[in-house]
């Protein structure tokens, strides 16, 4: 049976209908009707996905502090419940809300609140933060903490816009790639990427500006993609969809088009941030290009018909030379140096 949960059906609160879709997606992967609805229904107001965020955040503490005992009974006293109630009765859902509730109480209330305010208690970005541009130079990355205790990530060639309000917690890419851990607060966390508006809702994501396409990885928790416009020609733009992305899957967008698709090791898609590049059978015309993004010394390849010669294997970024060199030993090409220290990558002859 397709369980459709919605404030208009009945007169439970955001909280109590989030911690229904919570039990529904234990239960395993939701039905492709299912799935519609509650993507409409997150969709449908700014507090729906809000109460998903506090639900999730709040049953999810105690793996993430596992060493409170009060946070452990709470949890437990849920889980008790269910064993009790197997099939999950009003009484049981008005367990789980409360939990929810209690846990998110508890944890404003105690010193373990992952938000972390600025001098003077204040949430908003201080002044100094506050429409702060940061950029990462060829070859750099940086890290940044921003007032309400998300971290930022820069890779190379990056630059980023801070536009915090009283509203929400507001980001622009402009271009390159970064990772966003985003802290639990009430207001939003919106990632602005070649117009693609990017939600958090209590997550982990990396998202990459290659060109005039936007890739997203969600590595956890939830996002949504709000709409954006799409040219059909004369002149005339039609809307998009939205899109809510789940843990596991990647959406890659350009102008005219988008897609998910589920990614078995999306955690790669965030290798960079300690210095790596993983490439599965990737063409090595593509995978130079990956490294040449972190190098003033870009490293060229002088026959087209090496170009499509497949690598896999995991590399430091910061090492070029390195890379080419390697090159030699798994595929049957040699590498040449230049006067500047350029490397030059042929096919190799017998």
């Amino acid at each position: 049976m397709t369980r459709v949960f919605t404030s208009e059906t009945s007169n439970e609160t955001p909280h109590v209908i989030a911690a229904k879709w919570a039990l529904r997606h234990e239960d395993g992967p939701l039905r492709a009707e299912e799935q519609h609805a509650f993507e409409q229904w997150i969709a449908a107001d700014a507090t729906h996905a809000l109460a998903w965020e506090d639900v999730n955040w709040a049953l999810d503490a105690p793996a993430r502090h596992a060493a409170s005992p009060e946070l452990l009974d709470i949890r437990s006293a849920a889980l008790t419940a269910r064993a009790v109630e197997p099939r999950r009765s009003p009484r049981y859902l008005a367990v789980l809300a409360s939990v929810a509730a209690a846990t998110i109480i508890a944890l404003l209330a105690s010193p373990l609140v992952p938000d972390n305010p600025t001098p003077g208690g204040q949430m908003g970005a201080s002044p100094e933060q506050n429409g702060a541009v940061y950029r990462t130079a060829i070859g750099e990355r940086s890290s940044i903490t921003l007032p309400d205790g998300s971290v930022v990530t820069l890779d190379t060639d990056s630059e980023l816009h801070v536009d915090f309000n009283g509203h929400r917690r507001g980001l622009n890419l402009v271009r390159g790639q970064a990772l966003f851990e985003v802290a639990k607060a009430t207001r939003p966390f919106v990632v602005n990427a070649r117009g693609r508006m990017i939600t958090a809702l209590g997550t982990r994501f990396n998202v990459r500006i290659d060109g005039p396409k936007v890739r997203v990885a969600l590595l956890h928790g939830l996002v949504r993609v709000d709409a954006a416009m799409q040219p059909t020609g004369k002149g005339k733009s039609a809307r998009m969809p939205e899109t809510v992305m789940r843990a596991g899957e990647i959406m890659e967008a350009s102008d005219t088009r988008q897609s998910v698709a589920v990614a078995p090791n999306v955690e790669q898609a965030a290798s960079w941030k300690t210095g790596q590049l993983v490439f599965n059978d990737t063409p090595l015309a593509s995978a130079v290009a990956e490294i040449n993004r972190y190098t003033v010394q870009p490293i060229a390849i002088a026959d087209v018909a090496v170009e499509n010669y497949r690598i896999s294997g995991v590399f430091r970024s910061a090492d070029p030379r390195q890379f080419a060199v390697s090159m030699t030993e798994i595929l049957p090409v040699r590498v040449h140096f230049r006067e500047d220290g350029t490397a030059v990558l042929r096919a190799r002859t017998p």
